[in-house]
């Protein structure tokens, strides 16, 4: 009966196989394709998630709501209080697209809006706990468990303190990754205030 000998293994050429895999760039895992350079935040304290924002604002002194360079805008004021509150990284800051953001209505040069609102993907604190804590809490985008509306509270507050005078957040809620605040508004309404006296004959 033959014997069954095996191959001596090259130890030295196992360690360069192992070096060389360790040198290959890691496998990005699909939930890991828009982490936009905030890894370290998403692995941490914090975690990414598609938001709606309901605003309002006085327009007086602003050239609308949409960002325009070299122009003083709603947007600007908004993303930056976001910004200050942790809402968006340092990474992103700066750049709409980063944080899939998107708007419900647009309005121009010194218009108001009793009621606005726009979707961004931001960096919330994550619940005590992890993942242990939100598969116990059983929250979800379309049913928060209790606590991630206590970080939500706590989100509205921190913007509306970096927020100027004339703009306010009144609420935000957490919404499908693939929310659009300009393709899933369900309607739009303005109203034009005309004063009396531009009615009367001259």
């Amino acid at each position: 009966m033959a014997d069954k000998s095996e191959e001596p293994v090259n130890v030295g050429d196992k360690r360069q196989s192992d070096a060389a895999e360790s040198k290959e760039p890691a496998k990005r895992n699909k939930g890991d394709e828009d982490s936009d350079g905030d890894d370290e935040k998403s692995s941490g304290k914090f975690q990414k998630r598609m938001m709606a924002l309901q605003f309002g604002y006085i327009g007086t002194g602003y050239a609308g709501l949409q960002k325009n360079p070299g122009q003083k805008t709603i947007e600007d004021e908004l993303e930056k209080a976001l910004f200050q509150a942790g809402a968006i990284s340092a990474h992103n800051h700066g750049d709409l697209k980063k944080v899939k953001w998107s708007r419900a209505a647009r309005t121009d040069k010194g218009v108001h809006a009793v009621g606005n609102l726009v979707a961004a993907k931001l960096l919330l604190r994550k619940r005590e706990g992890g993942d242990e804590a939100g598969k116990e809490g059983g929250g979800t985008a379309a049913q928060p468990c209790s606590h991630d509306q206590e970080i939500i509270a706590e989100l509205v507050k921190s913007v509306n303190t970096f927020l100027p005078q004339g703009m306010r957040l009144l609420d935000c809620k957490r919404t499908t990754k693939n929310f659009s605040a300009k393709i899933n508004a369900g309607g739009r309404r303005y109203e034009y205030l005309i004063p009396t006296f531009a009615m009367q004959a001259a």
